[in-house]
């Protein structure tokens, strides 16, 4: 699974729970969690290339990394997916609280949409759910262009 956001005209919304480190071992922390993750790489491996990818030859990745994203669409809502992404995270065993002082840990939230007032929302439910996880959460917005009324695309 990538990160990369695919806009067609249908706002698409993409989380994940990261970890992240320069001597981040993702065999060892999936044994740890007993979980497999939907992206994993150890620092210095090589890039995997993307059929149809414009993207190439780029260098070894920079850092270790340890991935896992929701179960649901890219296309439901951010509250359904953070719901889903943290439900998922408190399922696992209590390793993580060690895993998350230890590595750089994130739930990354990228977003793409035409729609020019983006919001999102977290309550203090989700909040102190996140405390207790020790995560940060990290906002990735892209602007897309938009079409006017002559039909002339102008960037928001």
């Amino acid at each position: 699974m990538s990160y990369m956001l695919h806009y067609d005209g249908e706002p698409e919304l993409v989380l994940s729970f990261m970890l992240s480190g320069d001597d981040l071992d993702p065999v060892l922390i999936t044994e740890m969690l007993g979980h497999e993750p939907d992206e994993a790489w150890k620092k210095g491996d090589p890039w995997r290339e993307e059929p149809g990818s414009r993207l190439r030859r780029r260098p070894p990745h920079m850092f270790g990394r340890w991935a896992i994203l929701p179960r649901c669409s890219r296309h439901d809502p951010f509250e359904t997916q953070v719901t889903q992404l943290l439900e998922q995270l408190e399922a696992l065993p209590p390793v993580l609280a060690e895993l998350t002082r230890t590595y750089t840990a994130t739930i990354s939230v990228g977003y793409a949409s035409g729609e020019e007032n983006i919001q999102f929302w977290l309550d203090s439910s989700a909040m102190q759910r996140l405390a207790r996880l020790n995560l940060a959460i990290w906002f990735d917005i892209y602007a897309t262009a938009n079409a006017s009324d002559d039909g002339n695309t102008e960037d928001t």
